[in-house]
């Protein structure tokens, strides 16, 4: 098809008749890809459009890449009664312009419910997605245009239709607030558990936007409290990341505690301790190991969290291990963090198991040269002979360190030197203070 240029202020009737005496295509286009007749009813020219139609003017031509048919051009402008006049011509309903948009989109876009009205009595297809990729009912969700649903729903629109975006008609509206729509697509049949593409439920979002009339509604008609898909949350975790307590209550007494450990860990990461205590209250175990490797313990460790570690510890979390075999204390030996090692300590933590570097508390203490922690550890137990990870003890690593304080008490509090004959011969055998220092601790030992 030819494509002229056209120049219409206003696109009167006498501007078209007398563009049309020197042009022989009524159906050629403009550089937006527009006809004549589209022009007309952009600019709501009645008479112009009726005269064009009696020409025989192509009611549904357009061109890409920015055409629109004339329907489309009517209705974005709200010309109703051009809408009508076409109507009457039989233009097509379900044409889709260059955006994938169909006449019908562009009523609810629009927010015009008496044209939506006209087109859907004239035939338009109610449930397809066209090229846009949504449904008519999903459009009117997310634009929360409440007139143009009831007159979807009136006319039995399919609501269980998901759009392209993977997200059902019943998301889209509690996400948008209205109750009563909701309860207008529930009834008609929407599935109150269907898991979009993010993983989440219409309970799951009724829950985010704490909306307590959706959840009760949607619960009291089937909504499954513990589902959602792999990449979604369960409502309960939503609720505690939300801190609601009066909605994390409601969730769990209606079928929700089998999702509590999930939760629990929410709880520990935003440092909420009566909902962690109310999530163990329900049933949550302190000592179960997660996917991540994690236990509700370490997660609190490695966040940082004293407080939380300090009532998972007295309320029953297991202190022995990390990571199933790794030493908790290591990680706070490093960090120099003696509150955490404290309480972990008094819990009854293991202190001689390998840890990060392969290092167990006492060597990685030695090896930092902390004096208060090596004597510290080693006054609670601590296992002086203990070979770590790197096959070293920590005997042996305070005579590499030359750490003259560690080594003379290691040796006082019992250490074994045999084990660690060939680091303490190269150290003696330059430092004569540490030599004749350890040999009057013995002859005082001796002596009384």
């Amino acid at each position: 098809m030819r494509q002229v240029r056209r120049v219409f202020p206003r696109c009167t009737l006498q501007e078209v008749k007398d563009w049309l005496q020197h042009e022989s295509d009524i159906n050629s286009y403009d550089e937006s890809g527009n006809t004549i007749l589209a022009t007309a009813a952009y600019f709501g020219q009645i008479d112009t459009v009726n005269y064009l139609c009696e020409m025989g003017a192509n009611i549904d031509s357009f061109q890409y890449p920015e055409g629109q048919p004339p329907l489309s051009q009517a209705i974005s402008h709200a010309h109703r009664s051009i809408v009508k006049i076409l109507l009457e011509k039989n233009a097509s309903v379900n044409v889709v312009d260059c955006n994938g948009y169909s006449p019908l989109i562009h009523a609810i876009l629009k927010g015009n419910s008496t044209i939506a009205s006209m087109l859907i009595n004239a035939g338009a297809d109610i449930n397809s997605c066209f090229d846009f990729g949504y449904t008519p009912l999903a459009i009117a969700a997310e634009k929360n245009r409440l007139d143009i649903i009831e007159i979807l729903l009136e006319n039995n629109v399919d609501v269980t239709i998901f759009s392209n975006n993977g997200r059902p008609p019943l998301s889209s509206v509690v996400l948008g607030g209205n109750l009563e729509i909701m309860k207008s697509l529930v009834i008609r049949g929407s599935d109150v558990n269907a898991i979009d593409s993010d993983g989440n439920t219409a309970l799951t979002y009724a829950v985010k936007t704490k909306n307590d009339s959706m959840v009760k509604f949607l619960i009291e008609h089937g909504a499954d409290c513990c589902k959602c898909g792999k990449d979604g949350k369960t409502p309960l975790a939503v609720a505690v990341e939300k801190q609601i307590l009066p909605l994390i209550t409601y969730l769990l007494d209606h079928g929700a505690e089998s999702t509590v450990q999930s939760a629990l860990l929410i709880a520990i990461e935003i440092q909420n301790l009566d909902i962690i205590r109310l999530l163990i209250q329900r049933g949550a175990n302190l000592n179960v190991r997660y996917n991540t490797g994690h236990t509700p313990l370490t997660k609190a460790v490695d966040l940082g969290h004293f407080e939380i570690v300090k009532f998972l510890a007295e309320n029953g979390a297991n202190c022995k291990s990390y990571n199933g075999s790794i030493s908790l204390l290591v990680k706070f030996v490093s960090e120099k963090n003696f509150k955490i090692i404290e309480l972990l300590v008094d819990a009854g933590i293991n202190l001689d198991l390998t840890g990060i570097g392969g290092y167990t508390p006492l060597t990685k203490a030695v090896e930092m040269e902390n004096f208060k922690l090596v004597k510290y550890l080693v006054q609670k137990g601590a296992k002086l002979d203990q070979v770590d990870g790197n096959s070293k003890i920590a005997l042996s690593i305070a005579a590499v360190k030359c750490s003259f304080r560690i080594v003379k008490y290691l040796l006082g509090a019992g250490a074994n030197p045999e084990i660690a004959r060939k680091e303490l011969d190269s150290y003696f055998s330059w430092n004569d203070d540490i030599k004749f220092s350890l040999e009057m601790s013995r002859k005082k030992k001796i002596m009384s």
